[in-house]
């Protein structure tokens, strides 16, 4: 079975499908975010808002409200979806988080936003990026995890840290690229995911090579991430690392063409 976001009948969906026959097994009034490992469930934030607030990232048209006079709404945040039954429930709302974790600047100037969701190896929690937009441009960012079922909310990598890329080494253990004790350079961060900054953990990784935003990715079995950067002179890379000695390759290096695509309009490797 496949799983896709659509608009349907004027509205923001998530479509399954048998992929050999082509066929509609069911149509979810959400449209998803992310997808466990079991398929029985899904995450679902709103799309509408996230193109309005990040565009690329969204969808645009009036599948959704996006809701922006609001700053935090209690009623919109992260839903958890029954891929079975197609009932939802909201599992955090953005005036939680922002109530846990204001945002710096004033609390009415622009609207807070959920970007980015993952569920871990054993479909027990979901990590999450929390946004809001600067004043003149950029946006800050903190980065939280949440249970499934809504419980044991943590605010893992405050705003000063911030959070870009990630993804779930294990179940409990995660890489997220930040600015490391909020620092420069943007590093590629292993931590732990527990309630408090002391456990965390922090392993920095790729002995001083990783100095740039990228999208890492773990090997199911946890030996091997691959992850890319940015543009560069022009080109970006494609690097493999060797986990147990933090060995870097370069597997190879392409052009960029940022003067042609950019901004919501572009290629990452990823």
């Amino acid at each position: 079975l496949v799983i896709f976001n659509d608009c349907r009948d004027g509205k923001f969906v998530a479509v399954i499908i048998n992929a050999f026959t082509g066929s509609t097994v069911k149509i979810i009034d959400r449209p998803v975010s992310a997808v466990s490992h079991d398929g029985r469930c899904a995450v679902s934030i709103n799309f509408a808002r996230l193109h309005q607030t990040r565009p690329g990232y969204g969808y645009a048209g009036a599948g959704q409200a996006a809701r922006l006079n609001e700053d935090h709404p209690v009623d919109s945040g992260i839903f958890r979806v029954d891929l079975e039954t197609g009932v939802s429930r909201l599992i955090v709302s953005l005036d939680q988080v922002f109530e846990l974790n204001p945002p710096p600047g004033r609390p009415d100037s622009l609207p807070f936003w959920f970007n980015h969701t993952l569920i871990n190896r054993d479909d027990s929690r979901v990590f999450f990026l929390g946004r809001r937009a600067k004043e003149g441009g950029g946006w800050c960012t903190a980065s939280y995890t949440v249970g499934l079922d809504g419980d044991s909310l943590r605010c893992l990598l405050d705003y000063d840290w911030g959070g870009s890329h990630f993804d779930w080494l294990s179940d409990e253990r995660l890489l997220v690229t930040c600015w490391y004790q909020g620092g420069n350079p943007l590093t590629h961060l292993l931590l732990s995911d527990t309630e408090s900054q002391n456990d965390r953990d922090y392993r920095v990784l790729g002995r001083g090579m990783l100095t740039n935003d990228g999208h890492g990715r773990f090997s199911d079995d946890g030996n091997w991430m691959v992850t890319d950067t940015y543009p560069m002179h022009g080109s970006r890379s494609l690097m493999l690392m060797r986990m147990n000695d933090d060995a870097l390759l370069r597997l190879g290096t392409f052009n960029d063409h940022t003067d042609i695509f950019d901004g919501p309009w572009r290629c990452d490797l990823h």
